[in-house]
């Protein structure tokens, strides 16, 4: 019934479409991708002659959008970036032929050529960091810390973040004096913050504080529109002490384990450390823990969909929906730069040596990038970048 049906393309086709999607609480873009391997079957069943020599035109286009991509440059092509997304999303789903090896290299050209510095207009800044070993993350992470301890509205908040800051100085071995000279003899991290910043940090050497609790929380799955997600501050708190569970590397894991009650307790802090979260989840992530991802990020931007449809006002979205969506896209943007820096280091690395020793790993994050775009669909992300 269904691949008939999308093949009609009229106003009554689109119609029952429509309400068979309904039927099926789910929009009608996402019926259609997810049923469409049978409507290609049908498409190609059914065409003429005519109409199959013309789609194999289509292919060899697309095979030349890295030459396209190529001559755009990379002023252009971040300004498009969404649609470009939106093109390489559909084009993930074919499976036939060279499809597959065309859409990767099409996916590796389009990161490679994006302006960085233009990504997230909204973010003090563009750089993403590779990895929590990074100095200039442990230098940032501990200046939001700072600021979520100054700002604590009460005693418990001020202590999820002493908590949060006196781990963070260990794991980095950030200390003042003798013994942080022995550790880290260039003390380079403890000389980057100022004097007002030290003297918060001093006491947190030698305090002791500890979390009450190590059980992990169970979450609802999505927690968006749930009891834990009514709220945008409960959505984006709990999202991310979820999300932070799921970390599976140990050291990666304890700098954001220590962090866990801050997350609970402080949206800001929960916001800035959501990002990175995700790089790390979604690098070594189970299918049913993409799947919970997949289904966090649609359950907010189906919301989004459905307020566009009902044409309401920007100034009448609620908080939720609005603060929601910009989180989740400032996400997509953030893992846009770190797989474009990572494909850098990695060039670079082959570069200086004779064996391309991490050509496989390379292979690896080819697969995590189309995880990564493969989460949100295309309409959805049109609808969704008008706010």
């Amino acid at each position: 019934m269904l691949p008939p049906l999308a093949t009609k393309a009229s106003p009554e086709a689109s119609m029952l479409l429509k309400v068979l999607a309904k039927q099926m609480r789910m929009q009608k873009q996402e019926l259609l991708m997810n049923h469409f391997k049978y409507i290609f079957s049908y498409l190609v069943c059914h065409c003429s002659k005519e109409e199959m020599e013309k789609a194999l035109t289509y292919v060899q286009a697309l095979g030349s959008l890295n030459s396209i991509m190529e001559l755009m440059g990379p002023k252009h092509i971040t300004a498009v970036r969404m649609k470009v997304m939106a093109t390489l999303k559909i084009a993930i789903h074919f499976t036939e032929e060279d499809f597959p090896q065309i859409c990767t290299q099409a996916w590796n050209t389009f990161v490679h050529k994006l302006e960085m510095r233009r990504l997230s207009e909204n973010q003090k800044s563009s750089f993403f960091y590779l990895s929590v070993e990074d100095e200039n993350f442990a230098y940032d992470l501990v200046q939001e810390l700072v600021r979520s301890f100054l700002a604590a509205e009460d005693t418990r908040i001020q202590d999820c973040a002493s908590y949060a800051l006196q781990e963070t100085l260990q794991i980095y071995t950030c200390q003042s004096g003798e013994l942080s000279q022995i550790v880290r003899p260039s003390n380079s991290l403890w000389n980057r913050f100022s004097e007002e910043i030290q003297e918060i940090l001093v006491p947190l050497q030698h305090s002791r504080y500890i979390m009450s609790s190590n059980k992990r929380t169970s979450f609802p799955c999505p927690i968006y529109g749930s009891k834990l997600g009514s709220t945008f501050k409960d959505w984006a708190c709990n999202w991310a002490s979820c999300l932070l569970q799921k970390i599976k590397r140990e050291n990666t894991a304890r700098v954001f384990q220590s962090c866990f009650m801050i997350v609970k307790n402080d949206v800001k802090t929960a916001v800035f450390l959501l990002p990175h979260i995700m790089v790390n989840v979604l690098q070594d992530a189970s299918n049913e823990e993409k799947e919970d991802i997949y289904r966090e990020i649609m359950a907010v931007l189906s919301h989004v969909d459905q307020a566009e449809q009902s044409k309401l006002k920007f100034h009448e979205k609620t908080d939720l929906c609005h603060l929601s969506a910009q989180t989740v896209f400032s996400i997509l943007d953030c893992l846009t730069v770190w797989c474009h820096q990572y494909f850098v280091m990695l060039r670079s690395s082959n570069q200086n040596n004779s064996k391309p020793a991490n050509k496989g790993k390379g292979n690896i994050q080819n697969t995590f990038w189309i995880d990564v775009v493969n989460f949100v669909p295309p309409l959805t992300i049109s609808h969704s970048v008008k706010l």
